[in-house]
């Protein structure tokens, strides 16, 4: 007798049917991540991302009894970073001299926003001054080198925790992710070290507050007109001096 052998697997049809209902759920599916992924990036969420690593500065700083804080800066790309910092103490560096936290990545702030001191560097040519001016005009704000100057700078925590104002200059000794130009542009590093002036990298005073700046209002408001049209009606944000928390207006 001949035994009928059971066949399993699925039809033609039924295969069509499952693959319909799939590429339904995606279509479904795809705005839904995209939401989610813009709502990560929007400049909303720059100020929680700032929040937690002021916090987790502060408390290096008690914690190994050193000055330490946060440097932001962008890359050639435009994208703006957190880097933990704190002064180097290794005998080679210049007194106002700080480097990244070994272990501690850079952060890269939500694409959608940045944030500014709104001060700039003055033209001096020279690394080592610290001196700047705010800015309160158009002009002061309509090259790519003073976006770079404006949204580049430290803030920084004494070791007992409390919020001062310190000369910051981040120096070649600082490694791999801060160095001179031909290895950035290599991409053996992240960023420039403070030493372009031309730029607005050189020593600076660490700040204690800071704006928020949406990418998108920032961009429509001309190069001619960002100040006039934008910036000047942007908020501050300041850092409490004894917690490190942010204080928005």
């Amino acid at each position: 007798m001949r035994l009928r052998t059971k066949k399993t697997g699925f039809s033609l049809t039924e295969l069509i049917v499952t693959m319909s209902v799939v590429v339904v759920l995606a279509g479904i599916g795809l705005p839904a991540v995209k939401q989610v992924i813009n709502a990560f990036e929007s400049a909303s969420r720059v100020q929680d991302a700032v929040s937690a690593a002021m916090a987790n500065a502060r408390a290096r700083a008690l914690a190994q009894g050193i000055y330490t804080g946060i440097r932001f800066q962008r890359t050639a790309r435009g994208d703006q970073y957190m880097v933990f910092i704190e002064q180097d103490d290794t005998g080679s560096a210049p007194a106002d001299g700080f480097r990244p936290v070994i272990g501690k990545n850079p952060i890269r702030l939500p694409r959608r926003g940045m944030i500014m001191d709104m001060n700039l560097r003055t033209a001096t040519g020279d690394p080592a001054d610290s001196s700047y001016v705010p800015i309160d005009s158009d002009g002061l704000i309509n090259m790519p080198e003073k976006v770079t100057d404006a949204s580049t700078f430290c803030v920084i925590f004494s070791p007992a925790g409390k919020l001062v104002m310190h000369d910051v200059r981040i120096w070649e000794g600082a490694g791999d992710v801060f160095n001179i130009d031909t290895e950035v542009d290599a991409g053996n590093a992240l960023m420039y070290v403070d030493d372009y002036p031309g730029l607005g990298l050189g020593e600076e005073v660490s700040r204690n507050h800071f704006v928020i700046v949406e990418k998108e209002k920032f961009n429509a408001a001309g190069q001619s007109e960002r100040w006039s049209r934008y910036l000047q009606y942007l908020k501050p944000v300041y850092i409490n001096p004894y917690t490190g928390e942010l204080i928005s207006n």
